[in-house]
Formats: C-alpha cells, structure tokens, sequence
C-alpha cells in the first residue's frame, strides 16, 4: 500500500510531504508520453526551423546578398543553430521536426499543469488545467500574435513564450540552478523575451525572499553565467560567419534615396499589412475580457478567508497568485502602453514596433486555465465534504460535455461556463462571510460588463449573447445545485441524529474492514470522476492538430504533399541545383524544406523587413518587381487598400500575374535568374506548365 499511496500523491492528491520538484517531475512526465502519443498518431509537421538549418548548415545557398542569406545568418536565435548543426552532420528533417513538436505540444501542457500545481500543490487540480488547454478553449482569448497548442511549424513564437513561462515555474519552484541557466539562455531562445521576464525576475528575486542562504544565490548565479556565456558564444559564432559582402546584382545596395525608400516601404508594410504590429483592437478578447477577468479572478484566490470546518484543507498559495498577477500586469503594462503611444503618434518607435508588444497579451491568456482553475481549488477547500463532492462531480461534468461540442471549434463559452461554475462555487463556500460573499456577483458584473462593452464587435464575430448566456446559466444551475446539496445535507444530519437517539443505528466493534478496503472507502469518488474526464478529455483530443483556418481546402505548408513529392522529383530531374522558385504570396507555402531548392521570394520574405529593416529597400523592390505592390508608392497602396489595411489574401497580390505577359517573365528570370513559377491552380499563368497539380502548378520560363 504505501507504493499504492505514494503514486496516489505524487501523480494525484499531492500533499505537504510531497515536494513541488517531484510533483512537477512525475506531471512532465505524463505530458511528456501524451505529446509523444499526439506526434505518433497525427504526425510530425515540418517546423519552421528547418529553413534557417539548411542556410546555416550550406545546405541550400541563395545569392549572395539575397535576403535570405543575410537574415537567417544574422538571426540570433539559438535553435537555429542548433538545428543547423544537426544538419550540417545529417540532413534529418524529420528529426528536428518532431523535436520541436514535441517541445511545442510538451511545452503547452506542461507550463498550466506546472502554475496550476504551484497555485494549489495538487497534481489533479494541475491535470485539469492541462486538459482544459489541450480543449484549447481559450485559443480566442490571443491577441493578434496567434495562440495554439498543438503542433504547428510556426514554433518561434510559441517557444519563447513557454521558455519564459518556464523560467517563472522553475524560479517560484526554487529551482534555483535550471532557472538560473533558462534565465541567462532567454535572449537565444527569444530575443524579445527578456523584456517582460528580466524586470519580472529581478523583482522575483529582489523582494520574495526565497533565496535563504548564498548556497542557493551560488546556484543561481552559475546558472545565470552559464546561460548568458552561451548567449555570447552565439553572438561571435554569428558575428564570424555572417557577412553579407559581395551582393551580386540586383541584391546590390541602390544608390542615391534607396535608404529613405526603405524606410518608406518598412513603414507603409507595417502600418498597412502586418497583422502582428497593427493597434492592438481592445474588442478582442485578450485586450478587454482576459485582463479583466484575470484579476477578478485572482482577488478571489487572494482573499480566501478560511471556514472553521475548513481549517485543515489546502488553500490557494496567495504569494504565488500575487507574483502570477504581478506578471500579467508588467505584459499589461507593455501592451496598454504601447496602445497608447501608437494611437497617439499614429506608429510606435522602430525598436518598440520591432518587439511586436502586443504578444505580451498571450501571457495574460496563458494565465487564465490555471489561476481559473486553482480559484476552482481554493473554493472547493472551503466547502463542507457533501458540496466539496457534487462540486467535483459537477467540474467533471463540464469536462465531460465539453467534450461533445468543443472540439468542433474553439469556443470561447466553454470558459464562460467554467467562470459561471467557479463563480457558483465560490459563492456556495463563502456565503456565510459578511463581505466575501459578494465577490463573485462583483466578478460577474465585471466579466459581464466587460463583454457587454465590445458588444457587436467582439473578436472573430462572437456574439456576447451566447456569452453572457454561458456565464449566467452555468452560475444559476451550478448555484442551484449547491442550494439544494446544502438543504439534502441538513436533512440527512438531522436523521443521523435521531437514528443515533433512538438506537437505530448501532456500530459493530466487529465488522472492521482489511487496510485496503478501508483505503478504498476513503477515495473520494468525485476526484475519480474528475481524473476520468481529464483522461477521456486528453484522448479525445489526440485526433486532432492546429488548422490552416483561412486555407481549408489547401494542403498544408507545414506537412509535406503527395505533390510536394512529386515537384520534388520533378526538380531533380529538370532543375539545377540549387536553383530558386518563385511561388504565390498566398496561401503560403515555405516551399524550401520540402523541395529542397531555394525560394526567390514568399510571404515570409515580407516579413524579415520587420525584424531586420535594413533589407527593407531589397524587399521592398522585389515585392514590387515580382508582385506588382510597391509599398514605395503611397498613391499606389492607398488605391488598393480597404480601409487603410493591404491584406495578403486580397486579390491585388495576383492580378499582375494573370496579366503578366510571357516576355515580361522573361525579362524578370534574367534579372533575377530564375525560370520556374509555382502559383495556384485559380491564378493560371501566360507560361508553360512544366507540373500540373491539384491545387498547384509549377510553370516554366521558357
């Protein structure tokens, strides 16, 4: 038995005997064997790191002074190169894939298993907050720097962000020695990061008080220096290998007003097409509802005056709560202050601009599930055993019903109803006390009043009706319930005692159960509920990985075709090596890991000008030779924009094409030496078809 009770606490019902580093240990485990199940049963997708690994290795080479060349040489990004390395010892494409997607989906669970356990110190209560994002629930609640949890080959972003969310877990776990070193490696894992986790752990660090003794700051401190020792070692390896001499033409510097063209053109693509710099819209949800919700949320975890029946349940760890909300309010302070200075200016500062400060609204999101669900733990500790149980049973209901409807969509009001649910419970296990018991009616109006705010406009088309609906039915049933618990419950007591008076009810002296039956009978039924629907939750979720939302009815760039073969066999047997194809901007394609040759331009050359604005005046020209969008035209961009924005699934990205003549191809192959197109079947081409497809052809420049 004692084994029995062991694996009980550490993968189950923690305990004040059980450390936070082994309760976290044995949950990485379990995530880590459901994101090696997930990978085996849908598959590895192509990461985006494999493009850079091909550069850097020499794997593929593109002329010198192609934007390409210049930037991923120059990005300082340590997953880069080490994944060029690995290339550069074997091409394993398939190898670096999968361990990216195992860190993408790992990383995604792992990080509200990981806040939820140190919010409550109960592994179940950390499996639910797992599950319930793996239900990818609050997937709506991003900001315009995309969220999601399953796999997907836009990995950067969404590594960074976890490695600083797993800074915070390691440090408020007192792991002193792994956060120290994930703290010193931040800015090679994601150079904007440091921004928010610095000041964030300089305060940590300053004021909390958890450092005891200079073992513990020794630890921390050789970490630190290992960490950041490793951040300069990749700067002198990029500093040495990335030279961008020798442009060869038209990748030339331009002479005369080609820096102010570029800075023109780096101005009108960002405030007119990237989707990632435009004012943030506080209609969304990760701008208006997520803070407003979070901090509500967080008061109640804060002020948890305990029952007298209570005195012995776990409560929420308050400290931990206040550091969590300290760290969405220095994100809300980047965000709200960069709202501010762009609505006023009209365009934020090249460096703020380049740190893309809106994304820092995704650790306000991240934060919801666990500090959602520990409040959740914390008013379930409160609760007389009858409520405690039926409010376990009624958590494994929602799971389990969320998982008929939600996996069809990502559906805001499944966390709606979770609010409407917590919000019952808290006010079932507080209604006694004079002043706390309002405070979930007070977070109802403010949830509510803010979503009745954005009205009509609220993020993707939601409407606040379903919303409101969700958060208000659930907290009536949920309350209803609890009511009626209470009520059975003096009922049952009163029997009990006139049971025990008039001798009804006699105990045997001899009927004593073995020690395993005893152990049995005191397993809270309701938890076993609750840990099924987490696991039917997590399995039932497995099917399934992150969507191309706009392309349905296109493959994925992130997942290699059957004509993605075919077009690979076809260039080795017709194209040079390493010679370069022009695809479609949309729908993106990332074309050079699967086909192993080089790509002129894509959407994400678009994109490089933001991160590196000196190639902005090569891009720029290239946009307007190839694409026929000049961002150097104001007139121009101002014609074929609606509403001052050029999205890059309109039309106008394809029209030259239709109406580019066979000659004009030409002329463009010999100034940019390349010969073979590939664009869309609806966008047909006045040029040979050299590979038809589905979806696809590949044209020849004859």
């Amino acid at each position: 038995m004692t084994a029995y009770k062991s694996a009980v606490r550490l993968f189950w019902a923690g305990g004040e005997d059980v450390t936070d580093g082994r309760m976290l240990i044995f949950g990485a485990i379990v995530w880590s064997v459901y994101s090696i199940v997930q990978i085996l049963i849908n598959g590895i997708v192509f990461d985006e790191a494999l493009a850079p690994a091909q550069i850097i290795a020499g794997a593929i080479q593109y002329p010198p002074g192609h934007p390409h060349q210049i930037y991923y040489q120059k990005a300082y990004n340590l997953f880069h190169y080490l994944a060029g390395g690995v290339w550069a010892i074997k091409p394993a494409p398939l190898a670096i894939s999968a361990a990216r997607n195992f860190l993408f989906l790992f990383s995604s669970s792992f990080a509200p298993f990981a806040l939820t356990v140190l919010l409550t110190r109960r592994p179940l209560w950390g499996h639910l907050a797992a599950t319930v994002t793996v239900m990818e629930v609050a997937l709506r609640f991003g900001g315009i720097y995309p969220m999601w949890v399953f796999p997907n080959g836009n990995s950067n972003g969404h590594l960074g962000l976890h490695a600083a969310m797993l800074i915070v877990v390691l440090l408020l776990a007192r792991s002193w020695r792994a956060g120290g070193l994930m703290l010193g490696l931040l800015p090679s894992l994601h150079p904007v990061m440091p921004l928010l986790i610095w000041p964030w752990s300089g305060a940590y660090l300053l004021f909390s008080r958890e450092l005891h003794s200079w073992k513990e700051k020794a630890r921390l401190l050789r970490g630190i220096g290992l960490g950041l020792a490793v951040c300069a070692a990749l700067a002198l390896v990029i500093f040495i290998r990335a030279d961008d001499s020798g442009a060869v033409p038209p990748y030339q510097a331009q002479p005369g007003n080609a820096q102010a063209d570029g800075e023109l053109i780096h101005r009108q693509f960002t405030s007119t097409t990237d989707v990632h710099r435009r004012l943030a819209p506080l209609w969304w949800f990760a701008y208006s509802v997520g803070p407003v919700a979070l901090f509500v949320i967080g008061l109640l975890l804060l002020w948890t005056p305990k029952r007298p029946e209570a005195a012995n349940s776990a409560g929420p760890n308050r400290q931990t709560c206040l550091w969590l909300l300290s760290l969405s309010g220095i994100a809300s302070l980047y965000v709200y202050g960069a709202w501010a200075l762009q609505y006023w200016m009209g365009a934020l500062p090249a460096p703020i601009e380049m740190s893309m400060p809106y994304r820092f609204a995704n650790f306000t999101t991240l934060l919801l599930v666990p500090v959602t669900v520990a409040a959740m733990a914390g008013a379930q500790a409160a609760m007389d055993e009858r409520a405690k149980r039926l409010a376990t049973v009624m958590i494994a209901g929602l799971i389990f019903i969320a998982v008929i409807g939600a996996f069809s969509d990502r559906r805001p009001e499944t966390l709606y109803v979770m609010w409407g649910l917590l919000l019952s419970m808290d006010f079932y296990a507080y209604r006694k006390q004079p002043r706390r018991r309002w405070m979930s009616l007070a977070a109802i109006l403010a949830i509510g009043g803010v979503t009745l705010a954005i009205g009509g406009a609220t993020q993707l088309g939601a409407s606040w009706i379903p919303l409101m609906r969700s958060l208000l039915v659930s907290f009536l049933i949920c309350s209803l319930a609890l009511s009626l618990s209470a009520l059975n419950l003096s009922a049952l007591k009163w029997m009990w005692i006139e049971g025990r008076q008039e001798g009804k009810w006699q105990e045997s002296s001899e009927t004593r159960q073995p020690a395993a039956l005893h152990w049995l009978l005191r397993i809270s039924w309701g938890q076993v509920a609750l840990l099924c629907a987490c696991l039917v939750s997590s399995l039932a979720a497995l099917p399934r990985s992150s969507q191309n939302e706009v392309f349905t009815n296109m493959p994925r760039w992130d997942m290699v075709s059957q004509y993605d073969r075919e077009l690979s066999q076809w260039l080795v047997k017709h194209a040079r090596p390493n010679e370069m194809i022009l695809p479609a901007i949309m729908p993106q394609t990332k074309l050079q890991p699967r086909i192993n040759h080089p790509v002129l331009m894509e959407l994400e050359s678009l994109y490089l000008m933001t991160y590196m604005p000196s190639l902005s005046s090569k891009i720029g020209t290239m946009t307007r030779d190839l694409y026929g969008v000049d961002y150097a035209d104001r007139d121009r961009i101002n014609r074929i924009s609606q509403g001052g924005r050029v999205s890059l699934f309109s039309p106008v990205w394809r029209e030259v094409w239709k109406t580019r003549k066979r000659d004009e191809w030409r002329e463009l192959g010999r100034k940019y030496d390349f010969r073979l197109v590939l664009s869309p079947a609806d966008t047909p081409l006045d040029l040979p078809i050299a590979l038809p497809g589905p979806h696809w052809s590949l044209y020849e420049i004859p």
